[in-house]
């Protein structure tokens, strides 16, 4: 028994040997000794710095220790405030929604690595399970509660108006876009895949006419200016299918989530044909605004198509429901009647059917021109620097660059059709383009 006992006791040692060696290979890359981590215990916060890039805002933060170390974090929020979030490190140009990324340092020295947990409610955050790791390799970990107060800026702005249903049962089902993300699918897995980053907003209305009005929540169906914040009751069905609620989806990580608008109310103005629909829950909540056209704009008269020497074609369409002169006396043009042009600048000389993006300058691909500034060297607004949608209105007619959206080209031998998604648009063209 004892020599038994003698041989396991090897092999435990053996066992524990390979073990350590197998510890040492894992940390074989790293360089010095590593001291325990610096726990720094937040006294206060202070928002020293906001950017915004698309839908994304960076917050600088910095926090007051009670041992006298400065924490400063550069945190990525697609809100006006930071919601209660892990959050990683990312790299400058990587970061998105849950990170923090460049120009977050620690005493000074840059912090290159590290998790912490954020915890929101109302003005008060609390920072909790953290690890930081500085450019010299010294860790810390900061932990405590602070206020800080956030104001509401420019709300996410929806875009791309993805349609407009009148259902049949007396509600209307408006889904609009913010773009910035590529919807596909894969036939092996037979699932929607989403590449890039983006929100969508689906509002299901209990009227069979949009009209000016607040409109708060109701479940199911609710008569007045309401809209459907659960259709549960009044289908007997999950929430979450696409037709049954208003939702607010996100986009991001190869992922279209859904989230269900139980609360605030969406305030609809009108002018001119123009709708705004803007949905504010406060604090914690979706911040969003769709400004743009219910009823497609028809346009049915090709002005020009020309290509240019600079690998560019420019085409101008119109819905024809106006008269251009002009004065002779002031040298101005002028309008009777109401209406609206196109220019669109595509990005080559052989237009093909296929989806368009918008894109600053000579872009190669499906791209159209929403701003030449930098390849001409111009004003915008100068008919041969940029993508424009012309409103002919009370003797004027007012330029406003597509900045966003698609424009989709469908070919059906010389019958094209061109859709402008950009919802402050919202056009379409149907015919010949090109004469023999």
């Amino acid at each position: 028994m004892k020599r038994y006992h003698a041989i396991l006791g090897c092999a435990a040692l053996v066992s524990m040997f390979c073990a350590c060696s197998e510890v040492d290979d894992a940390i074989s890359d790293l360089n010095g000794i590593y001291a325990a981590p610096t726990d720094l215990e937040i006294t206060s916060a202070t928002i020293s710095d906001k950017t915004k890039e698309g839908t994304l805002r960076t917050y600088t933060i910095d926090f007051a220790t009670k041992q006298g170390t400065t924490v400063t974090l550069a945190l990525v929020s697609s809100q006006y405030f930071l919601p209660t979030n892990g959050y990683t490190y990312a790299a400058a140009g990587t970061a998105k929604n849950g990170n923090f990324t460049v120009g977050s340092t620690i005493g000074g020295k840059a912090i290159t690595s590290g998790t912490f947990a954020l915890t929101q409610d109302g003005d008060d955050y609390t920072i909790s399970r953290c690890s930081l790791f500085a450019e010299d390799g010294s860790a810390f970990r900061l932990q405590g509660a602070a206020t800080m107060e956030f104001l509401p800026d420019d709300p996410t702005a929806l875009t791309v108006l993805k349609g407009v249903t009148n259902n049949g049962d007396g509600t209307i089902t408006v889904v609009a876009s913010t773009g910035g993300y590529v919807e596909g699918f894969d036939m092996t897995t037979y699932q929607a895949t989403y590449t890039g980053e983006g929100n969508d907003i689906q509002i299901v209305f209990n009227t069979a006419e949009l009209k000016a009005g607040t409109y708060a929540p109701g479940t199911g169906y609710v008569v007045g200016e309401t809209f459907m914040n659960n259709a549960y009751e009044a289908f007997g069905v999950p929430a979450f299918e696409d037709y049954r609620g208003s939702l607010w989806y996100t986009i991001a990580d190869g992922k279209k989530t859904p989230t269900l608008i139980t609360k605030g109310d969406i305030v609809v103005t009108e002018n001119n044909g123009v709708f705004t629909i803007l949905l504010d829950q406060g604090k914690g909540g979706i911040y969003a605004e769709f400004v743009g056209r219910m009823q497609q704009v028809e346009l049915s008269v090709v002005k020009s198509v020309q290509t240019n020497e600079d690998g560019t074609l420019t085409m101008v369409l119109s819905t024809g429901t106006y008269t251009e002169g002009f004065d002779m006396t002031t040298y101005q043009s002028t309008f009777d009647g109401d209406g609206f042009d196109i220019q669109i600048i595509f990005n080559t000389t052989d237009l093909q059917a296929g989806t368009y993006a918008a894109n600053s300058g000579y872009k190669v691909g499906y791209t159209f021109m929403n701003n030449a500034y930098e390849a001409y060297g111009v004003p915008a607004f100068e008919d041969v620097a940029g993508t424009l949608w012309y409103t002919i209105a009370d003797g004027k007619k007012v330029p406003t660059l597509v900045t966003s959206g698609d424009i989709i080209v469908a070919v059906e031998g010389d019958i094209y059709t061109i859709t402008i998604t950009n919802a402050l648009c919202n056009a379409k063209y149907v015919g010949k383009l090109f004469t023999e």
